[in-house]
């Protein structure tokens, strides 16, 4: 499992702070090919679906490493996405159904609301 935290802390009466150095390890795709290309990769994207696969539903027969034996492909130009707008970046993280619940009990505090009002209006009798 790779390192998501790492802690650097300074021996006693050190006085140069150390030099530090990061590598990332990249990973291995199998990607399945399927009509015509060019085709195109997506990632960093929150909004790109998912369709990975285990490989050995892929690859029938699929043995550990074997990937090392496929042929590799060339990869074209990487290009950027358009960053995302401002009310991309607020509704990122929303989720339709929290939005749906939240709006019922709005609804429902608001009809209790005007039913209390009404009640509290009444001549007495």
């Amino acid at each position: 499992m790779p390192a998501c935290y790492w802690l650097a802390r300074l021996a006693a009466g050190s006085l140069t702070p150390p030099t530090l150095e990061a590598t990332w390890r990249g990973v291995q795709m199998v990607f399945v090919a399927r009509g015509d290309g060019p085709f195109t990769l997506v990632f960093g994207d929150p909004k790109a679906s998912t369709v990975a696969l285990p490989v050995a539903s892929i690859i029938p027969g699929y043995q550990r490493q074997a990937e090392l034996a496929l042929p590799e492909v060339k990869v074209g130009a990487v290009a950027a996405a358009p960053p995302p707008t401002q009310w991309e970046r607020i509704t990122a993280d929303v989720q339709p159904r929290r939005v749906v619940l939240w709006a019922i009990l709005l609804i429902g505090v608001a009809v209790l609301g005007i039913m209390a009002w009404r009640l509290l209006r009444q001549p007495k009798q």
